[in-house]
């Protein structure tokens, strides 16, 4: 005969499952994310078939393969606003990265008061050791998870970009994601008179 579970149990079960569910979603959209920018290299035109694909997949660390890709996208020829759109979405997916580890780097533990559980909660392993521990709940994954889909959103908009038989630049920004929006809007406040050849080149050297 299976032992019926207390009310308490059935919760605590059903939020462990809620938060797997959130697991799952969030680290599919990293791998979306991550399969984008291979596209990405593949489209700077520094590569033949599919070896972009082969050296994405032997840089192990994704703050080197991004850097890799940045390195090669500042030897593409391409429009100058386009390089200060790509430097927003390596600065913003570069971040991004971080909730990525949160993710994949944590467990489920119980937490409540005075050893007391209360509800289960996901917790990184670099807030446990740092003895300050953060503890990440479905919906907490699910912003995580948010985010990721506007960049995955922002990164599929580039990537149309960097296909030499796309649109030009200026028809391609009036029907870009939110996200390009929002970047597009910040480098030119940030250039209120354009961007210059200075600025263009202390980028591309940088």
């Amino acid at each position: 005969m299976t032992e019926q579970k207390t009310p308490f149990e059935i919760e605590i079960a059903e939020q462990a499952k809620s938060i797997k569910v959130a697991m799952a979603d969030c680290l599919l959209a990293w791998a979306s994310i991550e399969r984008i920018l291979s596209l990405i290299l593949e489209k700077t035109g520094h590569f033949n078939n599919q070896s972009a694909f082969v050296v994405w997949d032997k840089i192990i660390v994704f703050r080197s393969r991004i850097e890799t890709l940045d390195t090669f996208i500042k030897r593409t020829p391409l429009e100058v606003k386009i390089y200060f759109i790509w430097k927003k979405l390596f600065s913003r997916t570069n971040k991004l990265s971080t909730n990525r580890n949160k993710i994949a780097h944590s467990a489920l533990i119980q937490s409540g008061i005075d050893g007391n559980p209360r509800n289960v909660v996901l917790v990184p392993f670099f807030s446990m050791a740092k003895f300050s521990q953060e503890d990440l709940v479905a919906a907490d994954i699910e912003n995580i998870t948010s985010k990721f889909k506007d960049m995955i959103y922002a990164l599929s908009w580039f990537q149309r970009y960097m296909d030499k038989n796309g649109p030009e630049l200026e028809d391609l920004i009036k029907t870009a994601p939110k996200l390009i929006g929002e970047i597009n809007l910040e480098i030119s406040k940030e250039n209120p008179s354009g961007i210059t050849h200075e600025t263009l080149t202390k980028y591309l050297q940088s």
